[in-house]
């Protein structure tokens, strides 16, 4: 009896298993995805896809989608269920991914008046999909935002609203715009010097030249490019209201730093050596930074910008200085011409020919003259007063400033060399017992119509020495009988070199100096070029005595660096011994 009750509760149970198992089946839809072991370790996949019991469908297909997801969904606890019951009754491991189908009830339990609503169906959602359940708005607004960053990034179909103008919405330009609103309220003329968006408008040059102000606001193509700062120049003559200007910055929201230093050229006269100029301003809105390079004009005729020097007190996180363009080192430009052009809807000064301007950049580094230095100088060695050395210092300096109008014409790189460069950096003047004006020039600037031109501007050729591809050296004659020497430098692997030539003998010299790159300074009212390595230039000529006058000078063996360089053949001096 206890067996047949037994064997009949054991089939009234399996009864009631089978008849669930076909109800089960029967719900679960085709499209619903659940994993089950079978014989031999083997599981069976299929796909579903959640969806809420909230949503109130209007199409069929989603009906029948929606009604497969309820379904599934509350049959989960009988398949749990049956699947411990199958572990039980076997003793095998039968598993269902529990992980799955609750991250599944999980999503399909959600308020649709989410947005992923949209990401879930692919942008298929039509209006008739979501009326009714509040959340028309929502499903709207992302398939607007969709469907404007697919114009956007075709490039098609944009509209010309403000709002999508592209790139116009960047930190760049945002900070570039309030800036010249700044400057432009206040009546200061800045001027664009920053070199990634002077070169961008140089390439594009009469293309920006001939764009209208509607035109160039559909897209930002300059101001927007990525970068840490956007460096604006001013010339300080012109700025009346610098105090006032700081103030009004801050109010709009910069962020300014002020780099003061004392004028260099003061340092020449004890009761104003200690007199600062402003050099440089930072101004910093939110991530991105304006650098207004204050240039001062120098009696050259040239505009000169200071060393950005960071002081004590100053944060060095403000700003990442070392990615600044301008102020590593003093520089000097030549005073451009400027224009006014609409570039990415601003109208902004650049100079007129923004080319030239970015080729001065690199360099452009600028050496003082060391007036304490020479100050000292003269306190020791009393400076020639007389007559014929005043004389000889305003023909020399007249000679100079002719040389370098002559050359700068030419379009030929040139600097002062020997004697003059000696004056220069020791006392900052010319010697007056030199008794002529030396230059350098390398011999890969050498141009044929050099001669003519110096003869056109009034200084004949004295002598002709050597030839373009040895030793070539020239002199002109200035007046009351003081000569310019012009020598042309050869470069070697490790070193350069100009040659010399004595005309009675035909004996060649070589004088050797360590390589050397160019610099600008100001010597007797104009912007010369001079080797920045100066203090291993003047000893390789002079040694380490330099600094003091010596005023007997044999240029054939007084020279450290001096050596023999042979014997020019007597067949060729017609062409390398020349004199007038």
């Amino acid at each position: 009896m206890g067996r047949r009750s037994s064997d009949t509760e054991e089939e009234s149970r399996s009864k009631r298993k089978k008849k669930h198992r076909r109800r089960s089946s029967s719900s679960s839809s085709s499209d619903s995805r659940t994993y089950s072991r079978k014989k031999g370790g083997r599981r069976s996949r299929s796909k579903s896809r959640s969806w809420s019991r909230d949503l109130q469908p209007r199409s069929h297909s989603y009906d029948r989608r929606h009604r497969h997801r309820s379904s599934s969904s509350s049959s989960y606890g009988s398949r749990r269920k049956r699947s411990r019951s199958r572990s039980r009754g076997r003793g095998k491991s039968y598993r269902v991914q529990r992980s799955r189908s609750k991250s599944r009830t999980r999503r399909s339990d959600q308020d649709l008046g989410h947005v992923p609503i949209v990401k879930a169906v692919k942008g298929q959602v039509t209006e008739e999909h979501v009326v009714g359940l509040g959340i028309e708005n929502d499903v709207k607004a992302e398939i607007r935002r969709k469907e404007k960053r697919k114009r956007i990034k075709n490039g098609s179909g944009l509209s010309k609203s403000k709002e999508s103008r592209i790139g116009f919405d960047g930190t760049q330009w945002r900070a570039v715009k309030k800036f010249i609103m700044l400057t432009s309220s206040q009546n200061v003329p800045v001027f664009l010097i920053d070199p990634l968006i002077l070169e961008l408008i140089n390439k594009n040059f009469e293309q920006v030249k001939n764009t209208s102000h509607a035109s160039s606001t559909s897209e930002c193509k300059f101001f927007c490019v990525p970068r840490d700062f956007t460096t604006f120049a001013l010339q300080y003559q012109l700025w009346k209201n610098e105090e006032g200007w700081f103030r009004l910055a801050e109010n709009m929201g910069f962020q300014c730093l002020k780099v003061e230093s004392k004028d260099p050229r003061l340092d020449w006269i004890d009761s104003l050596s200690g007199t600062e100029i402003p050099l440089h301003y930072i101004c910093k809105l939110t991530s991105h930074a304006i650098h207004l390079v204050v240039f001062h004009e120098r009696s050259g005729n040239y505009l000169w910008h200071g060393h950005l020097r960071l002081k004590g007190h100053i944060d060095r996180k403000f700003v990442p200085f070392r990615k600044l363009q301008f102020g590593r080192y003093p520089g000097a430009f030549d005073r451009p011409e400027l224009q006014q052009i609409t570039v990415d809807g601003l109208d902004v000064l650049i100079p007129k020919d923004p080319m030239h301007f970015l080729e001065e950049i690199p360099h452009s580094r600028f050496i003082e003259c060391r007036y304490k230095e020479a100050r000292a100088f003269f306190q020791h060695y009393l400076d020639d007063n007389t007559v014929e050395a005043m004389t000889f210092q305003k023909r020399a300096k007249e000679l100079l400033q002719l040389a370098a109008k002559t050359l700068k014409k030419l379009g030929v790189r040139f600097w002062l060399s020997s004697g003059t460069c000696l004056g220069w950096y020791r006392q900052c003047s010319i010697i007056p017992y030199s008794k002529d004006v030396d230059l350098g020039i390398f011999i890969q600037d050498y141009k044929s119509d050099i001669i003519s031109a110096f003869q056109d501007a009034g200084l004949p050729l004295k002598h002709k020495f050597g030839k373009v591809e040895d030793s070539l050296e020239l002199s002109f004659q200035g007046k009351d009988d003081v000569k310019l020497d012009i020598f042309f430098f050869y470069e070697e692997t490790d070193h350069m070199w100009n040659g010399g030539t004595q005309a009675k003998t035909g004996k060649k010299f070589k004088y050797l100096f360590p390589k050397f790159t160019l610099c600008w300074t100001e010597f007797v009212d104009t912007k010369f070029r001079v080797p920045c390595e100066t203090i291993e230039y003047i000893e390789a000529n002079y040694g380490k005595t330099w600094k003091i006058p010596i005023k007997t000078w044999d240029w054939k063996r007084s020279p450290p660096n001096v050596s023999p360089n042979g014997v020019w053949p007597v067949s060729e001096w017609d062409e390398v011994i020349q004199l007038y």
